[in-house]
């Protein structure tokens, strides 16, 4: 049995919090991250392992999300693996700048930082402040890119992305770094669209809280050649896909247990399998096997007889609305029950603040005409507005509306 600890995640601390989770681990601490001090300690002392290690929460499913244990070996584990694929692009880890704007509490943003400890490089913390404001971030990391003798590393998700491709001086930010991993989320289309097209070095890349973060990754040389897959898996990797699509997963890294009704369970079959939440092929590319996400198993709805998933959907739908430049934020795809249907496809539509609801029924009829040429059960069946959108805990999913939040346009 080892000591529980709970620290509280704040961006403008994050260098005190990494201090502290140091001195934690030299304890053999098991360390619980957490956004806010209204978290509680999710395992009692007496079922927790042996440490060091850290509790985090997955970014979930349709229900609530996993407690995942993972023991730091896992995290050095990710970090070599990594470091290696580094090599394999002719980048020294330990030469390298690497820019880290995610947060601490989730995988994504400690396994950055674990990764600079682990190869002794040079870590930068971003807050999300400054990641919003391109003009300030380009000039708070000006003096790092003057010395040319770095290599300069990112770890971003698609919305951060986004906001600096439109922007000039993010785009010129972007062009400085060599390589950015870029998941969290499917990249859509027209992101990667434009990304190509300005040069911009992405690697996109795949990963879970239960793998300790990235397993597969493209290669930015790949990706600028017109690639949509997340690439190989990294050596040491396994992946295969069942007759239903869902991607399993034999690394040495899996988390350690699920904490589950006050049980840590397994999370593996007895041969060392995990079964991901995750819908993919595993494509041959010229000899190499690549790995390309789908959607989201637990999403997966029956509409009139036929097996859909929203979140494909809803990337086509985004890619649509990206290429004909439609003045639409974002849009979530849904379902609710149905007698005809028996799940109706719902689509429930953000726009900015200029557009009012006289003018975004004339943008939806627009987008309708735009996906007539998807099969009938792709097309959604009612459309609603949404003023605001809301996230849930871990503050990374959209958290769907109740539905008396919405008003029906069409």
């Amino acid at each position: 049995m080892s000591k529980v600890v709970l620290l509280e995640c704040k961006t403008k601390t994050n260098q005190h919090t990494a201090q502290k989770i140091i001195k934690a681990l030299k304890n053999n601490y098991w360390i619980q991250l957490v956004p806010n001090q209204n978290f509680q300690p999710t395992i009692p002392i007496h079922l927790s392992p042996k440490g060091p290690g850290f509790i985090l929460l997955s970014s979930g499913t349709t229900a609530a999300p996993h407690i995942c244990l993972h023991h730091c070996s896992n995290l050095d584990q990710s970090a070599l693996e990594t470091g290696k694929w580094l090599q394999e692009q002719d980048i020294n880890p330990k030469n390298c700048i690497y820019i880290n704007p995610l947060p601490l509490n989730h995988i994504s943003g400690l396994m950055a930082w674990w990764r600079s400890l682990y190869w002794e490089s040079i870590h930068l913390w971003i807050s999300p402040d400054l990641m919003k404001d391109p003009n300030n971030l380009e000039k708070h990391c000006q003096k790092f890119f003057k010395d040319h003798s770095y290599k300069f590393l990112a770890s971003l998700v698609p919305t951060q992305l986004k906001r600096l491709l439109d922007s000039p001086t993010g785009e010129k930010w972007l062009k400085s770094l060599d390589l950015i991993w870029v998941g969290g989320a499917p990249l859509s289309e027209g992101i990667a669209a434009k990304a190509r097209e300005k040069g911009i070095r992405l690697a996109p890349c795949y990963g879970a809280t239960e793998t300790t973060a990235m397993i597969a990754s493209q290669t930015p040389d790949k990706f600028l050649q017109g690639s949509g897959s997340v690439g190989p898996t990294f050596k040491g990797i396994d992946c295969k896909v069942d007759s239903n699509g869902i991607l399993h997963i034999h690394t040495k890294r899996i988390a350690t247990a699920y904490l589950k009704n006050n049980k840590l369970e397994k999370l593996t079959d007895e041969q060392g399998w995990w079964k991901s939440n995750d819908i993919a092929e595993i494509n041959d590319s010229n000899g190499i096997l690549e790995l390309n996400i789908l959607g989201r198993s637990d999403k997966a709805i029956i509409t009139g007889g036929e097996k859909i998933y929203p979140d494909k959907i809803q990337n086509e739908i985004m890619n649509i609305i990206e290429d004909n430049k439609l003045p639409i934020c974002k849009i979530i795809i849904t379902s609710r029950e149905d007698i005809e249907w028996g799940e109706r496809l719902i689509a429930i539509v953000n726009f900015p603040k200029e557009v009012n609801i006289k003018h975004a029924k004339k943008i939806i009829l627009e987008l309708k005409t735009l996906i007539k040429k998807s099969p009938p059960e792709s097309q959604p069946k009612d459309w609603y507005y949404i003023e605001t959108l809301s996230f849930n805990n871990s503050n990374k999913k959209i958290k769907i509306p109740d539905w008396e939040e919405l008003i029906k346009i069409i």
